[in-house]
C-alpha cells in the first residue's frame, strides 16, 4: 500500500486539556470543535456540529440538562464522544450505549465529572490506537489499487459497527435478565 496514505488513518482528536475548565455557552461549543477538529470535514461547507445537534442531543436525553445557558465541560467531552460515535450509530444506538454500558457516567441526572472523563480518555487513547493499529493491517494487506482499498475499509467499517452493535444487545439482554431477576428477589 502506498506511505502518501497513511493520512488517510489519522483521526482529529481533542485532549480533555483543549476543553476549559470554564462553562461555555453554544457558540464557544460550535467553535471550539469547529477549530479543532475541522480537518475531518469532506467539505468546507460541513458542519461539525450546529445548534440543531445540540437541541436535539438534549431533546433525545444524550447530554444531561444544564444550568442556564452554559455547558460545562463534561457537556463538551459527552459531545465530541457522540460526534465520534455517530459515525458508525444511530442517535438511538449512541443513547442505548450510554444507558446500557455506562450507566455510572450519570448520578442523579448529573454528569459524574470523574467517569465522564475517564471515559473520554480512554474513548480518545482507544481511537488513537485504533488509527495506527489500522493504518498496520491495511499496509501488511496484498492491496493492489484504490478501490481494493475502498472496499477493504468500507468492510472492516461495516464488521465493526456490526459486531459493536451486537455487544450492546447483547448488554441490553444481560441487563434486562438482570433486573428480572432483582425483580423476583423482592
Amino acid at each position: 500500500m502506498n506511505e502518501n496514505y497513511r493520512d488517510l488513518f489519522l483521526s482529529s482528536n481533542i485532549d480533555e486539556g483543549d476543553v476549559p475548565e470554564l462553562e461555555l455557552y453554544m457558540d464557544q461549543i460550535i467553535t471550539l470543535i469547529e477549530n479543532k477538529l475541522g480537518g475531518e470535514r469532506r467539505n468546507p461547507d460541513d458542519k461539525l456540529l450546529t445548534k440543531t445537534m445540540i437541541n436535539n442531543y438534549s431533546k433525545d436525553k444524550l447530554l444531561q440538562p444544564i444550568k442556564g445557558k452554559k455547558y460545562s465541560k463534561e457537556h463538551v467531552l459527552m459531545m465530541l464522544m457522540i460526534y465520534h460515535l455517530k459515525s458508525a450509530l444511530s442517535i438511538p444506538d449512541i443513547k442505548s450505549f450510554f444507558e446500557e454500558m455506562c450507566p455510572e457516567i450519570t448520578e442523579n441526572s448529573q454528569y459524574n465529572s470523574q467517569k465522564v472523563r475517564e471515559m473520554y480518555s480512554d474513548f480518545s487513547d482507544i481511537r488513537s490506537k485504533t488509527d495506527e493499529e489500522l493504518f498496520d493491517l491495511i499496509s501488511k494487506s496484498d492491496i493492489d489499487d484504490d478501490t481494493q482499498l475502498f472496499l477493504k475499509l468500507v468492510s472492516l467499517s461495516s464488521a465493526a459497527s456490526s459486531a459493536a452493535l451486537k455487544l450492546l444487545d447483547l448488554k441490553k439482554s444481560e441487563n434486562k435478565n438482570k433486573d428480572k431477576d432483582e425483580k423476583k428477589k423482592k
